[in-house]
């Protein structure tokens, strides 16, 4: 895993790393619009990603939609993955989510201002906490 998004300081996205010696296509996925936020992997092989056709996405390790998520807004920040599989991302309507593996809202934080950062790993040393001021275990 890469320490931050695109993998080092100047965001290339590139590594030295050697991939799969043949190239192909497992699968496509298509979406309303342009999807502009890197994908997440969970340790099942769940891929997950926004779009901005306002939805946020599941798609199984089998290349198939396993759910939608609308938000009123572009998904374009990377989602961030805990160790339970709660998903976290924000949108263009300025709420930071929190989703279940199974496409659920656990709930939504309203900011100010749209959410289009992405997120990285180290997103997990900072507490959160819910509307009664509990500490949020992520």
């Amino acid at each position: 895993p890469w320490d931050c998004l695109r993998g080092n300081s100047a965001r290339t996205g590139s590594t030295a790393e050697k991939g799969a010696l043949t190239a192909g296509q497992s699968f496509s996925c298509h979406t309303g619009n342009w999807i502009l936020s890197s994908p997440a992997l969970s340790p099942d092989g769940t891929i997950y990603f926004g779009s901005c056709d306002n939805n946020f996405y599941a798609v199984s390790p089998a290349g198939e939609m396993a759910w939608k998520f609308e938000t009123g807004g572009f998904c374009v920040s990377s989602p961030g993955l805990s160790p339970d599989g709660t998903i976290y991302f924000g949108s263009y309507d300025a709420n930071l989510y929190s989703v279940s593996p199974a496409g659920k809202l656990i709930w939504k934080y309203k900011k100010w201002i749209r959410i289009k950062a992405s997120s990285s790993h180290h997103f997990m040393e900072y507490r959160f906490l819910n509307k009664n001021g509990d500490e949020i275990k992520l």
